[in-house]
């Protein structure tokens, strides 16, 4: 759950993962000491399948869609529910337990300038806090599906899959084979405009249930006003 006791919980441990201004000094003779700026890390330059792959993906970020997920766990046992909203920059991601029938967590967010709000509960009772605004997209970050950087993807030979039919839509299969062949293959169907539809991998598989490009405004409304 996405709610202000946790992010209470977990920023003791930022903070200890941080940089103490000053501890860079040169003690000796009270000049800082020089540190060498970092070379930036060059984005890979992808060909072929593994290059059409990342382009869909990042395409599909920028797609208005609502869309139900079901996950199911590597051993065939039903997972939690995703209900995913995008309309850019906007996104919600409301989640569903997998013995219930209604959300217990929502957030809605979109780029770093947009406000973002965690919430939890029931339809009864939601309580909703404003959080930090997230340095990403949101479907990016807390979305059912991974969607893979460049940098990613050249540890995998990407081939074209069978195409299959997803939720009414079609979808385009690419297969991503680990290049050391620690672990199995994994799978992404997308529509012709990003979206992913359908993955599976080691960890179990994300289907799409149910497609809409129709979204409001009002699907970006949360449950209960923001404390």
């Amino acid at each position: 759950m996405i709610d202000r006791a946790l992010f209470r919980a977990i920023l003791p441990a930022i903070l200890v993962l941080l940089p103490i201004a000053g501890c860079g000094d040169d003690e000796s003779n009270g000049q800082p000491r020089d540190t060498p700026t970092p070379t930036p890390q060059a984005t890979p330059v992808l060909e072929g399948a593994s290059k059409e792959l990342i382009e869909l993906l990042i395409l599909g970020l920028d797609v208005t869609y609502k869309i139900t997920y079901q996950t199911t766990t590597p051993d065939g046992q039903e997972g939690d529910t995703y209900v995913v909203i995008n309309k850019p920059p906007r996104a919600r991601i409301d989640i569903i337990s997998a013995d219930a029938s209604e959300p217990s967590s929502v957030i809605i967010g979109g780029d770093s300038n947009t406000e973002t709000i965690g919430c939890s509960g029931s339809v009864e009772q939601w309580e909703c806090s404003e959080i930090e605004p997230l340095s990403d997209s949101l479907v990016r970050t807390a979305g059912p599906v991974p969607v893979f950087s460049a940098t990613d993807l050249q540890l995998f030979d990407v081939t074209e899959a069978e195409s299959r039919t997803v939720a009414g839509q079609d979808a385009r299969c690419l297969r991503l084979s680990p290049r050391d062949r620690a672990s199995e293959d994994t799978e992404y169907c997308l529509s012709k405009d990003g979206v992913p539809l359908y993955t599976t991998s080691p960890f179990g598989t994300v289907e799409a249930t149910e497609f809409s490009a129709q979204v409001s405004d009002q699907d970006f409304v949360p449950p209960a006003e923001p404390q």
